[in-house]
């Protein structure tokens, strides 16, 4: 997924690159932040605007004897944007995961395909095994025949699909199935 990200997007790759150095680094100052916000009216994220808001707490190292950052606001800035990054993770996730999960086998949908048919012996036998193919594969395939005189029914038949007889005529046969 990275080397895909990479590939294709080469903004938010800089975005991610960029964030990814700065939450990493052994010692964040307040400006390095904004190297990463220029990226944000790209790619909006709360994470990172309450990273920039709460890294003003910076300026509390002339409050401690060392000049360091009290724990407790180092506390706030990365609880914070931890929190908000893990939620913004798992919403971007989401509909990647929902899209990989398979339909389950007891879904009370169905799938029907209706072929209209006059005369279609020779097409028939390629259309009935590319709907064969189809996936998810249909539960009923019905052959609307309108009085075909060239074995059309028998052969859809043969192939396992149902033959429902109708008038000539397309606009009588698709009522029909």
């Amino acid at each position: 997924m990275l080397v895909t990200l990479l590939e294709t997007d080469f903004w938010r790759s800089g975005f991610c690159v960029m964030g990814g150095l700065i939450v990493l680094s052994p010692i964040v100052h307040y400006w390095y932040v904004s190297w990463a916000l220029v990226f944000v009216p790209l790619f909006p994220s709360l994470a990172w605007l309450a990273l920039s808001g709460t890294i003003a707490l910076y300026f509390l190292v002339g409050l401690t004897p060392d000049w360091s950052m009290p724990l407790w606001a180092q506390t706030v800035i990365w609880t914070t944007f931890g929190i908000m990054l893990a939620r913004e993770v798992v919403l971007a996730l989401r509909p990647l995961l929902m899209q990989r999960t398979p339909a389950k086998p007891n879904d009370a949908r169905s799938l029907a395909v209706v072929v209209p048919a006059l005369n279609e012996s020779k097409m028939l036998p390629n259309c009935l095994l590319s709907v064969k193919r189809m996936w998810p594969p249909p539960d009923e395939v019905i052959v609307v025949d309108g009085g075909s005189i060239d074995g059309t029914g028998e052969i859809a038949v043969r192939l396992g699909a149902t033959v429902v007889l109708s008038e000539p005529g397309r606009g009588r046969r698709l009522p029909s199935g």
